[in-house]
């Protein structure tokens, strides 16, 4: 968005190109009037259509990686680290990379996982817009949800 506000843009190629500037100017922000602690990290994807030839391209912006481009492959964006399916099995694998993805976490020491939550949404882009919807909810999704605000209104314990 702060792209977008301060320029006009042609495409994801344009957006890629304006991008990791865009980005290391709103961490370094944020970082000194905010007081964002060291530790932590944040991935901002892009996906979109190409100006030149109307493929799918799709970009990784890391702050381990100082918010370079990263071009990822084709249409999908995974974090934390899991098994990715062949595209065409994607939203019919939701559930189960998700659930690795929460077995994984759950091995890891408390402060260096990323949590999973309760709900799979899926973001499907086409060429005529883009469709968001719930595929689904894990069992503990309240409990999850309950959690997350008890942390957001007391913060992290």
């Amino acid at each position: 968005m702060a792209v977008n506000n301060r320029m006009v843009v042609k495409g994801i190629q344009n957006l890629d190109y304006h991008t990791p500037n865009a980005l290391r100017e709103l961490w370094l922000r944020y970082a000194t009037e905010q007081s964002v602690p060291e530790n932590r990290i944040t991935t901002v994807y892009h996906f979109g259509f190409a100006e030149d030839d109307g493929s799918i391209h799709s970009y990784a912006y890391r702050s381990t990686n100082n918010f370079s481009s990263e071009r990822l492959s084709y249409g999908i964006g995974v974090k934390p680290h899991c098994t990715v399916p062949k595209p065409e099995r994607l939203v019919e694998s939701l559930f189960s990379m998700m659930k690795e993805q929460r077995e994984l976490q759950l091995a890891r020491p408390h402060g260096d996982r990323v949590n999973i939550g309760g709900q799979g949404i899926v973001m499907h882009l086409t060429r005529s817009g883009c469709n968001t919807y719930s595929a689904f909810q894990f069992g503990d999704y309240e409990a999850q949800w309950d959690e997350m605000m008890h942390h957001y209104s007391t913060g992290p314990d």
